[in-house]
Parts: C-alpha cells; sequence; structure tokens
C-alpha cells in the first residue's frame, strides 16, 4: 500500500505503464527472461543487459542525450515534471 502523501505521483507513474500504445511496443516476457537467462549464464563481467527492441531505443535515446536530459525525461514523462 502507497502513502498518501505519494499517492497523485504513483498514480501518474501507472498511468505511463498502462498506456495501451506503450504496451504495444513493449517487451515480451519471453524476450526478457532470453536476456535475464544469458546475463545468469553468459560469464561476461558485465553490468548493463538491454532486453527487447523497446529497450534498445530508450537505451540509445539515453546515451544520445546524455544522463541529465535522460532523467528530466523521465520525470517529464512519470511525474509532469518540467
Amino acid at each position: 500500500m502507497a502513502h498518501p502523501a505519494y499517492a497523485e505521483q504513483l498514480q501518474k507513474v501507472f498511468a505511463v505503464f498502462s498506456d495501451p500504445a506503450r504496451a504495444a511496443h513493449a517487451s515480451s516476457a519471453e524476450q526478457i527472461a532470453a536476456v535475464v537467462y544469458e546475463a545468469a549464464t553468459d560469464d561476461r563481467d558485465q553490468l548493463r543487459y538491454v532486453a527487447g527492441e523497446d529497450a534498445k531505443a530508450m537505451y540509445a535515446q539515453r546515451q544520445a542525450a546524455g544522463h541529465e536530459a535522460a532523467r528530466k525525461a523521465i520525470g517529464a514523462a512519470f511525474l509532469g515534471e518540467s
């Protein structure tokens, strides 16, 4: 159960994740599972694994924009910050 002080922000986050347009382009559970399995078994010294075409596109945007711009975009998308 969420604390009432965070209820408004939590609803904004839920709205983003429940958007049917976003869900239509989301990676499948099978795609995520395959990458998790790869990460668990590949013996590479690697921290990040990007799973699915949607995540790859978002990661590329973050790399191109830079960390601060990406943080601001996440704030805008999920919390309505400008």
